[in-house]
């Protein structure tokens, strides 16, 4: 449990900290809050943005009550303005981005190994690494760049792409994208040594536009003798 109080001597790197604390509880006490200028309790600046970080990591919330005195030295000292208050904050939150959405579930969670290398990934490993938003963006346009490179140094297309370890072909489709932004013709390999992989690849192969420059190599790519 974190108790959040007011106190100026702590600095930004240390309340930062906390996020990679296992924080269950958050405990907002009367020393937790300042009255604005109408007289309502606030979280000051620095305890409002952590908590509403906090709020990402389903932490629940101890609130205590103000003194007696407290409350007769103001209307809005009471505990209901201060939990109408956070309740605010927590209805206020952003919505999640693509990206975080993705990684949500993940968050703070162990998971196994994979082993793509001793065994054959199940269909839905592979729909999760393909639901990634950032991935296969940054893959096309790191081949999109390479082609103009290639383009700009004066050599001749076609250009050979080989993607190892394809699996049901993204990198592919990605690759297949970045040729047509660059306007070059490319020669793709694709290599997986999961046959239900290979049966994708070779499927998207016969029925999309644009994989005739494609070709499927069912192999294990430490084994494979490239061209």
């Amino acid at each position: 449990a974190l108790e959040l109080t007011v106190d100026k001597a702590t600095t930004d790197r240390e309340l930062e900290r906390w996020l990679a604390e296992p924080v269950r509880f958050v405990i907002l006490s009367s020393s937790s809050f300042l009255l604005n200028k109408s007289g309502y309790p606030v979280l000051p600046k620095r305890s409002k943005a952590l908590l509403l970080q906090l709020f990402r990591y389903k932490v629940q919330i101890v609130l205590s009550a103000p003194s007696g005195e407290a409350s007769k030295a103001s209307e809005h000292e009471g505990l209901q303005p201060r939990l109408a208050y956070l309740a605010r904050l927590f209805q206020g939150l952003p919505s999640l981005t693509e990206a975080e959405r993705f990684g949500h579930s993940h968050t703070d969670t162990l998971q196994a190994p994979l082993q793509p290398l001793a065994d054959h990934l199940e269909s839905e490993t592979y729909e999760l690494f393909e639901r990634d938003p950032v991935k296969y963006e940054r893959y096309e346009e790191a081949v999109y760049l390479f082609l103009k490179d290639q383009i700009a140094a004066g050599r001749s297309a076609p250009f050979c792409v080989m993607v190892l370890g394809a699996g049901r072909g993204p990198l592919v489709a990605a690759s297949i994208r970045a040729s047509r932004r660059a306007e070059v013709e490319v020669s793709i390999w694709a290599v997986d040594k999961n046959p239900h992989a290979v049966h994708a690849l070779r499927h998207r192969r016969r029925v999309e536009d644009g994989w005739d420059c494609v070709q499927v190599v069912a192999s294990d790519m430490r084994d494979w003798q490239a061209p």
